[in-house]
Formats: structure tokens, sequence, C-alpha cells
């Protein structure tokens, strides 16, 4: 968890001037796209993995259900601190009722961004 942000940070935070902020976690699937063949050693791990432990090949949708679950696999532990919380709550929304000012959850290489009023 980073206690401490870069001042090209604020920079961007200052030019943007964001009315809604979201983290990012990068997950399995960002490895997928970024670096396909460790992507595909990983599933062929996994597989084989799961092989020794039934004794036996592993069915197409199992292996399929292996790499939906690698893709959704966070990679990160990135966390936003209640301090940061606080210092873009004052920075860039000082009148913000709420307590933390960026939202709950999170986005990932699959997310489709939605302004928070669509979201069900």
């Amino acid at each position: 968890m980073g206690t401490k942000s870069h001042p090209l940070f604020w920079n961007l935070i200052d030019l943007h001037d964001p009315d809604y902020l979201h983290c990012y976690k990068r997950t399995g699937r960002d490895i997928e796209i970024e670096e396909p063949e460790r992507f595909q050693k990983a599933v062929e791990m996994h597989v084989a993995a799961w092989e020794k432990h039934i004794g036996e090949t592993a069915h197409p949708a199992a292996i399929d259900g292996i790499r939906e679950d690698l893709q959704h696999r966070i990679e990160t532990t990135f966390e936003i601190n209640p301090e940061l919380q606080n210092q873009l709550k004052k920075r860039i929304a000082p009148f913000y009722f709420q307590q933390w000012i960026v939202e709950a959850g999170w986005l990932s290489a699959d997310s489709v961004p939605r302004h928070p009023s669509l979201t069900s």
C-alpha cells in the first residue's frame, strides 16, 4: 500500500479534474494481453497440476475454467490508503460529503467504465 504520491500524479489530477475516481487492478487478463506466452505457460502449469491431482487428462471445459480463473486473478495488491483518500478529497472535491472519494470497486483489463449513476 503506497503512502506517497509522485508529483506527476498530482499534476495529472489537477489537469484532468476528475469527477469520479476508480483504481485499476492488474489481473491475469493483463498478463494474457501483454505476455501471451507467459500466460499460456501458467495455464499449462495449472492444467498439469490439476491432471496430476485428479489422475487423468483434464476435460476441455476444465481447461477453459482454469484459463478463466487465471484471467480473473488479481495480480496486484495496490490499495488506496485513508491518507491518500483524504488528500484526494481535499484537493479535488473539498466539499465532498462521503468518507471516500475513490469509488468502491475497481477496473481491470476487461472492465467497461461507466458513469456511477448508470451502474446498478
